[in-house]
């Protein structure tokens, strides 16, 4: 099941802040898509030391979609790369 969490219209450190938070929310087979405006590079870091797997995709005007899942479970890692298979117009955009 995905969580979807739009920060592109948010200011440092509010967009890494909440993604952390619902991150650590997340339930067995969930995962989240973060929609932001710029590459969130500090993100990376702190997913790896608290157990979480991701993947960015690049979207259209610079902006990206994160795809965040715990490393240790696989249904959600499956439902996170059947989304990312997805053309990017079926993805969810920002309102």
């Amino acid at each position: 099941m995905e969580h979807y969490l739009d920060v592109s219209a948010l200011m440092a450190p509010e967009p890494l802040t909440r993604t952390l938070a619902a991150s650590e929310a997340l339930r067995a087979g969930e995962y989240l898509h973060m929609y932001h405006r710029m590459q969130p590079c500090h993100l990376f870091a702190q997913l790896d030391l608290r157990g979480f797997a991701y993947a960015m995709r690049s979207r259209a005007q610079g902006y990206y979609s994160v795809f965040i899942w715990r490393r240790s479970d696989p249904t959600a890692a499956a439902a996170s790369e059947a989304a990312r298979a997805l053309p990017e117009l079926t993805l969810r955009r920002a309102s």
